[in-house]
C-alpha cells in the first residue's frame, strides 16, 4: 500500500512537472506568435498601401529638351585640334519610379575650320618713271601678304598697280605740249637732256 500510494505520488508529481513545463512553454511562445502575427499584417498592410499609392501616382519618366547647337571650337587656328559642347535642361523630373534623367551636357572634338582671310601690307611708294621725262611712261606700285590665307578664307589677287607718269618734266627750260617737250634752242632728245639744237624744235 505504501508502494501504490508512493508511485501515486510519484505520478502525480511527474504530471504537476509536466504541466508546470508546457505552461511555461506556452507562457513563452504566446508574445511571440503575437509578434509573428503582428509582423504579418503589418507586411499586408504595407503592400496593401504601396499598391494604393501606384494607384494613385502614375508612373512618369524624366523628360528633357533637345540638345542645343554645338558650340564654336576652342581651337582657332586652321587644322588646330579642340572641342565643343552642347547641353539641354530637364523639363520634367521622373517620379513613382519612373526613368531618371539623362545626361544634360555631353563635349567632343574638333578641329578648327574658321576661315581667315590674308593681310596685306601697304601699298609700297610709286616706282620712277619708265621713260627719262615721263613722256609716255609708267610708274608701278607693289604690296605683299602678311598673313596667308587659310582654311577656305579669301586673298585680293591684285598685288601690283599701274599708272601713267603723272608728272611730265622736260629738262633744260623744254616746255610740255601735247605730251611732248619743246625743247629750247641748242637742246634736243625726248626731255632735251641732250646738247645740240634740234632743228624742229622738238625732241625726237
Amino acid at each position: 500500500m505504501h508502494i501504490v500510494t508512493y508511485k501515486y505520488h510519484t505520478f502525480a508529481i511527474t504530471f504537476c512537472a509536466q504541466r508546470t513545463v508546457l505552461v511555461k512553454m506556452v507562457s513563452v511562445k504566446v508574445p511571440f506568435l503575437l509578434i509573428l502575427v503582428a509582423l504579418l499584417i503589418s507586411v499586408h498592410q504595407g503592400d496593401a498601401w504601396r499598391r494604393r499609392r501606384r494607384r494613385r501616382c502614375p508612373v512618369r519618366d524624366c523628360e528633357v529638351s533637345s540638345w542645343s547647337s554645338w558650340s564654336s571650337c576652342s581651337a582657332w587656328k586652321c587644322g588646330q585640334q579642340g572641342s565643343q559642347s552642347r547641353s539641354r535642361w530637364v523639363k520634367s523630373s521622373s517620379s513613382c519610379g519612373g526613368a531618371q534623367c539623362p545626361d544634360l551636357y555631353e563635349t567632343r572634338s574638333c578641329y578648327a575650320s574658321r576661315a581667315v582671310d590674308c593681310e596685306l601690307s601697304s601699298w609700297s611708294e610709286w616706282s620712277a618713271c619708265t621713260t627719262r621725262c615721263g613722256v609716255s611712261g609708267t610708274q608701278h606700285s607693289s604690296r605683299h601678304r602678311i598673313v596667308t590665307e587659310e582654311c577656305g578664307g579669301t586673298c585680293s589677287s591684285t598685288f601690283r598697280k599701274t599708272r601713267a607718269c603723272p608728272d611730265l618734266s622736260c629738262l633744260n627750260g623744254g616746255s610740255l605740249k601735247d605730251g611732248l617737250c619743246l625743247c629750247k634752242e641748242g637742246y634736243s632728245g625726248q626731255c632735251c637732256e641732250k646738247g645740240g639744237e634740234n632743228e624742229n624744235g622738238k625732241g625726237k
